[in-house]
């Protein structure tokens, strides 16, 4: 890396040079390597021109932190700005380094900044910087300590929880879903049903009511069809409110389907897919796929068969992952030439077989088959496939 010459470096200009370097998140491990190594020798320029960091230049810094995951520099930077006089440590910057912290999960340092913020600069932490907290928790998988927390930002706990930490904001709908989003993570039903009764009964406060998203969350940690479906009627009977509506919505008929196809549940499925159409709810390929994919787990080719047809007749064109849950179903029975035949008719609707289908057929030709017949069948096979597929 070289300076261009003929240019007045600056502060302005050293600062667009570090942005610049900000830009490669999710990039490869050689790309933020060097970028980081870009920053550092902007750095080494600056010190070479007698210019010190300003506020503008250590907040592009933490981008670049933040864009490569470095935590050690994250904390370097936060102390050097602590140290530096010049620098006011006001909430944007105390968000920033909490937000770098809390993308890689370290949880324990954004929890001593909070801290930090309260004994040494006086400043009560706000509800984005408690909920980056409770982000650096949910991505450590840490969901009993967030919902302790987000109990701590709703007053529920005493400050004998958490020693050492003074006043915090109270939670939004935002910290709620983040705290949800760790028992997702989990699947810890229990603690996120627990979370929205809370909400519910507005014990959270009055900036988080619950929404569908938080349903929806919980409905991700469910496992359990029943508890679903008591889920689903939860939000059904909010209609008969004046406030405080939260119907299901087409996303969380999918959410508890996939509860029920992980159940291997096709009755409660079918039941939630009749609900669906008597909101006024109309299912699409998301939703069928996973009724037919519950049904291929049962082996209930019938009504794999079926949904497929109600879809067509629908105007809801079944895709690759449709056609694959009707001939799982059908391997699953032993039903194999159907299998085939399904295959064929996927071909001629357009669609390339997936790693899904070929083994869901290898499958069959495995344990059904012998001689002539299976080699006749795989010919019928091997004839529709393109040049990738024989690959």
């Amino acid at each position: 890396v070289e300076k261009c010459p003929g240019i007045r470096w600056t502060n302005p200009v050293y600062e667009a040079a570090i942005l610049a370097c900000s830009g490669c998140s999710g990039s490869s491990e050689s790309v933020q390597r060097l970028a980081w190594s870009t920053t550092q020798q902007i750095r080494a320029w600056m010190e070479q021109d007698n210019l010190a960091p300003t506020y503008r230049i250590y907040l592009a810094l933490l981008k670049v932190c933040a864009s490569i995951g470095n935590l050690e520099a994250t904390l370097e930077l936060k102390n050097e700005m602590v140290e530096n006089d010049s620098i006011r440590m006001n909430s944007k910057l105390w968000g920033i380094v909490l937000y770098n912290l809390a993308s890689i999960g370290s949880h324990s340092d954004t929890l001593a900044v909070l801290m930090q913020m309260q004994n040494d600069y006086d400043l009560t932490p706000n509800v984005k910087h408690c909920t980056l907290h409770l982000k650096a928790l949910s991505t450590a998988g840490q969901d009993e300590k967030a919902v302790l927390f987000l109990k701590r930002m709703a007053g529920i706990h005493s400050e004998n929880t958490l020693p050492g930490l003074g006043k915090v904001s109270a939670p939004d709908q935002i910290s709620v879903l983040t705290a949800l989003s760790a028992c997702a993570v989990t699947e810890n039903y229990d603690l996120a049903n627990e979370v929205l009764q809370l909400a519910r009964k507005g014990s959270l406060g009055r900036n988080a009511p619950p929404n569908e998203q938080m349903y929806n969350l919980v409905l991700t940690a469910c496992s359990d069809p029943v508890q679903a479906k008591s889920l689903i009627r939860e939000m059904r009977l909010t209609r008969r409110r004046r406030v405080g509506v939260v119907p299901p919505s087409l996303q969380t008929f999918t959410r508890a389907m996939v509860v029920c196809r992980k159940a291997k549940d096709l009755t409660s499925a079918l039941e939630l897919l009749e609900k669906s159409w008597h909101d006024g709810i109309k299912p699409d390929v998301y939703l069928y796929s996973s009724v037919i994919w519950t049904a291929a787990a049962v082996g209930d080719c019938n009504r794999a068969y079926f949904l497929i047809e109600e879809m067509k007749q629908n105007s809801c064109k079944p895709t690759i992952v449709s056609y694959n849950g009707l001939i799982s179903a059908l391997v699953l029975a032993r039903r194999t030439e159907e299998a085939v035949v399904m295959f064929e008719e996927l071909k001629e609707e357009g669609f390339d077989g997936t790693w899904v289908t070929f083994s869901q057929l290898a499958r069959a030709f495995r344990n059904t088959l012998e001689g002539a017949e299976k080699i006749l069948l795989l010919e019928r096979i091997y004839k529709l496939l393109t040049r990738g597929e024989r690959t």
